[in-house]
């Protein structure tokens, strides 16, 4: 399944890419978000951004929050959180996790989203995701909106 552009603009926060792959077999849907925050530094932080996106999440009706912890990958700081969200096609799991890559001119923020039936952080589909990404250092040219 090839990954997919599927929105590409500005937000609150700065320019941002968003890339989606959904398997409709297992109704399991994979995400990756790359923000540029163009705000200045004493103006932000991961954890606002973070606490931004969990009152998203805890505003809709379905979802619960189950755990947050602060994670890391290489040198990267990082947010984990967990969610249950109840539909019409019964509960689903809410994995996302936050990287935050501040090496630049222009920090970038990770958004990796997992979202389907009985997905667990450590095992499976969505362990596999989540343990695949890398983060370079510097940007690749051509990856980001505006290059």
């Amino acid at each position: 399944m090839p990954w997919q552009n599927s929105h590409t603009g500005e937000n609150n926060w700065g320019t941002y890419s968003k890339f989606e792959v959904a398997h409709f077999q297992t109704k399991k849907t994979f995400t990756m978000e790359v923000v540029g925050v163009n705000k200045p530094a004493d103006a932000w932080s991961l954890d606002s951004l973070v606490a931004e996106q969990r009152n998203m999440y805890q505003a809709m009706p379905s979802a619960k929050l189950r755990a947050e912890k602060p994670i890391r990958l290489e040198k990267f700081d990082g947010r984990e959180q967990q969610y249950s969200v109840t539909g019409p096609a019964g509960t689903e799991s809410l994995l996302v996790r936050y990287y935050l890559n501040s090496r630049h001119d222009t920090p970038r923020v990770y958004i990796l989203t997992a979202r389907g039936p009985r997905l667990m952080m450590e095992k499976g589909d969505a362990a596999f995701f989540f343990n695949s990404f890398i983060i370079h250092a510097q940007p690749l040219p051509g990856v980001w909106p505006g290059n």
